[in-house]
């Protein structure tokens, strides 16, 4: 039996592809897991940050902005009854 070096070049190949594959699925696997509680993580860190910076605000607003090719995002902190008390970029 004598491996040419071909045979080990091809066979080295098909380890690394399916090594490569697992290893994707492994990835792929994890991001669609992970990334629910990621966002959700963001969401509620995002409106507790808006509450320090705006404490006397009960509520909030998120208005988006495209300028030129920047995006501006304004924070509006509300009053219990709605009404405007203060903005942040």
């Amino acid at each position: 039996m004598e491996f040419g070096l071909n045979n080990v070049v091809t066979k080295m190949f098909l380890v690394l592809t399916v090594i490569g594959a697992v290893s994707g699925g492994i990835l792929a696997g994890v991001f669609h897991v992970a990334d629910p509680l990621i966002q959700a993580n963001r969401e509620k860190e995002l409106k507790e940050a808006i509450f320090v910076v705006l404490p006397e605000a009960k509520d909030y607003k998120i208005l988006e902005k495209g300028i030129d090719k920047a995006k501006v995002i304004v924070y509006q902190g509300l009053d219990a009854d709605g009404r405007l008390l203060a903005l942040h970029l």
